[in-house]
């Protein structure tokens, strides 16, 4: 599971639920979804699950998206906040800054990244 600050909730594709959680019935939910440009996500439902982190164990909700290619299971704000994960602080340990390139030299040297093909998700 990956831990994604722009997510407000924790999500799993419906594809690794049935793999790794099948055996548990999913729980209706009203959870609205969308990504970061407005595409809206199929919401099948959710689970409670067992987390730990360290010393704390909480049961917390787990939203089960379908998804079109495989989506890595996201860790959203929901969870870090409940587990105590101080995820604002890793974001102020640095400043990186980039000189000498202009925007047109990032767009074709990453042009995956800028590419209209690339889904993101914000929830």
């Amino acid at each position: 599971m990956e831990a994604d600050t722009g997510a407000s909730v924790s999500v799993m594709s419906y594809e690794d639920y049935t793999k790794i959680l099948g055996n548990r019935k999913l729980e209706p939910t009203k959870q609205k979804l969308h990504t970061y440009t407005g595409y809206k996500i199929e919401v099948k439902g959710q689970i409670m699950v067992n987390v730990q982190h360290q010393n704390d164990r909480q049961l917390l909700p787990l939203i089960i998206i379908k998804a079109d290619k495989y989506a890595r299971p996201l860790m959203g704000r929901d969870w870090l906040s409940a587990l105590k994960i101080e995820w604002w602080n890793l974001l102020s340990e640095g400043q990186y800054s980039i000189q000498g390139i202009s925007l047109e030299e990032l767009k074709k040297n990453y042009a995956e990244i800028f590419s209209e093909q690339l889904i993101g998700v914000k929830v």
